[in-house]
């Protein structure tokens, strides 16, 4: 009797050290022993927060590991458990000792600083012996005080204009950092957050001559609770272009006119700019001898753009007894309007033909003066 009552005692001692160690090992998979450790934090209003942004870092740990079963609650006066969550970046595993978990604003909530501008509720981590109190601070993004409502400069000149800022209410402090974005002109980045000066370095307008630039004002540190103002940029046209002045048939830039001829248009030239408006405006000049001058005009004596004229000669308006016979040189000069410096010219040359007055015909004054050489040469040797 003695030997089977030792039995059922030994029996009953083993059955108890099964159920204690059962029960430890239900313990440490339920977080005994988690310490859970962080601080206060901010959060900037109207801003989603997830684990990418959220500046509101804590840690959770545990020697035994078994993170993966710990659950956190929080508990609050304000529906706070409806706004907030603890999420991590990456899951814990069933041996990791610590983590770090994120405070993040539940899918579709941003918080109003005009509503509350302070969150205090408690975390009850399972596994934890006390709850731990947090409070969130909402705070305002930074403010533009002084920004352009839009800048315009002309081509290839710089910009450079001031940006004033003021942090959102609540914020401890000034520390607000100021960056230019345009997709258009990477480049256009230069700006000290000392004075808020922005400098636009100049910019080609044949390349682009309107785009929007992006000034993102941000708590300097922070990676988001920015405020964006987009400001269009407009780049004027200049003068910077020399007009073109061409004739189509350059080859043929040689004309013979006879006196007392029909009049001769000559057509087929054009002047091309391709500046802007007032930009591309040139004016036409003909410059002629002057013993000749009433026998040549333009067809337009200004233009803008690309333009025709045609040159009329006539050679029933030339004063024969002043003109210098044989060749000589015309000349369309084309200047711009806003910028005189911006000039082209094409030459011309102009052939004349004396009248035959033995009705024969007309021939060159070339060949004219060969005639009378040939029979002074005749006249010498008789």
């Amino acid at each position: 009797m003695k030997s089977v009552r030792l039995v059922k005692i030994l029996c009953a001692l083993v059955l108890h050290v099964e159920l204690s160690m059962e029960v430890s090992v239900l313990n440490a998979r339920a977080g005994e022993g988690t310490i859970f450790e962080g601080s206060d934090c901010y959060m900037i209003e109207a801003v989603p927060v997830d684990v990418n942004n959220s500046l509101c870092i804590f840690s959770v740990s545990n020697n035994e590991g078994h993170l993966d079963t710990i659950t956190f609650t929080i508990e609050g006066n304000s529906n706070e458990a409806d706004i907030f969550e603890f999420q991590y970046k990456e899951p814990p595993s069933e041996t990791d000792v610590i983590k770090i978990i994120y405070l993040v604003l539940k899918e579709d909530q941003v918080l109003d600083y005009d509503t509350t501008n302070s969150y205090k509720f408690d975390v009850e981590v399972e596994g934890s012996v006390d709850k731990v109190p947090i409070t969130v601070k909402v705070y305002k993004a930074p403010e533009f005080t002084s920004i352009p409502a839009f800048v315009d400069t002309d081509e290839e000149k710089a910009i450079s204009f001031k940006i004033a800022t003021e942090v959102g209410s609540g914020y401890p402090n000034d520390d607000v950092d100021v960056v230019i974005e345009s997709i258009v002109s990477p480049t256009i980045n230069h700006i000290n957050n000392n004075t808020l000066r922005v400098t636009l370095p100049p910019i080609d307008r044949e390349v682009q001559d309107n785009f929007y630039m992006d000034v993102i004002a941000s708590y300097r540190g922070s990676m988001y609770g920015e405020t964006r103002r987009q400001v269009p940029v407009m780049i004027y046209d200049v003068d910077d272009n020399i007009p073109e002045i061409k004739y189509d048939h350059e080859d043929t830039l040689d004309f013979t006119i006879s006196q007392n001829g029909s009049s001769v248009l000559v057509t087929d030239f054009s002047v091309s700019d391709p500046d802007e408006d007032r930009n591309a405006a040139y004016t036409l000049t003909l410059i002629v001898p002057a013993n000749v001058q009433p026998g040549f005009e333009l067809s337009s004596l200004d233009g803008s753009g690309d333009t025709s004229f045609n040159i009329t000669l006539n050679p029933q308006k030339l004063d024969y007894s002043k003109s210098v016979w044989g060749r000589f040189q015309l000349q369309v000069h084309v200047e711009g309007i806003l910028n005189a410096t911006q000039t082209n010219n094409l030459f011309i040359v102009i052939s004349l033909n004396e009248a035959d007055d033995s009705g024969s015909g007309c021939m060159r004054t070339t060949e004219v003066t060969l005639f009378l050489l040939l029979i002074q040469c005749w006249w010498y040797f008789m």
